[in-house]
């Protein structure tokens, strides 16, 4: 019961459904680029994944269940970084995505660096990675790739409308979900296929 209730809070479908060309208030937009970034992909880990490994957890937040206990070693990484109170994987996770906020909002720009000191901050061995040239490839992937496609939606959905509208050709691109690893669909507004000839057919 404990997991599936995890599993709903993390739904991205509380957050409401998208308007078509309307971009999402900037804490919203960062929530969903969290949502799509900590979902790995081809051969690339996830943020979370990716921040867990970097702090030496044995835990995987992408791939364990959320209600399993986290072993003593994770425990003590975690309570050495300020996470106190963790036993789950579902506490590791709602710590990460705090500390995962902080990230991209340094990363996007979001943010003038400070931060209040409320337990969230983000912590120093995550932002001395902020400052390693070149940027680790998953925040590397996510400054240069992920956030200009995204934060470019609107713009574009609005353009192929319009486009549509006076008869003109809409360009085609694949769908899916963004937020289970489909980051390809991005930016929307396109004509999209369902059948991606490019992966068929499969190995099966």
């Amino acid at each position: 019961m404990e997991t599936y209730l995890c599993e709903l809070k993390d739904a991205q479908i509380r957050t409401g459904l998208h308007r078509l060309g309307e971009q999402p208030a900037q804490a919203k937009l960062r929530e969903l680029l969290l949502a799509i970034a900590r979902s790995p992909c081809s051969g690339r880990p996830g943020l979370t994944q990716w921040m867990a490994r970097t702090l030496g957890l044995a835990c995987d937040p992408w791939i364990e269940e959320d209600g399993a206990l986290l072993s003593p070693e994770d425990q003590l990484i975690l309570k050495r970084h300020g996470c106190h109170t963790a036993r789950r994987l579902s506490d590791a996770n709602d710590w990460l995505e705090l500390q995962a906020d902080q990230l991209l909002r340094l990363l996007t720009g979001d943010s003038d660096g400070s931060t209040v000191d409320d337990g969230t901050a983000l912590i120093d061995p995550l932002r001395r990675w902020l400052a390693v040239d070149p940027l680790p490839q998953p925040l590397w992937f996510i400054r240069n790739e992920l956030w200009p496609r995204l934060d470019g939606c609107a713009l574009r959905e609005r353009q192929a409308l319009i486009a549509a509208a006076a008869g003109q050709r809409v360009p085609s691109g694949p769908s899916g979900a963004p937020t289970r690893g489909r980051d390809d669909v991005l930016p929307t507004g396109r004509n999209f296929f369902s059948v991606d000839l490019r992966g068929l057919p499969t190995e099966a």
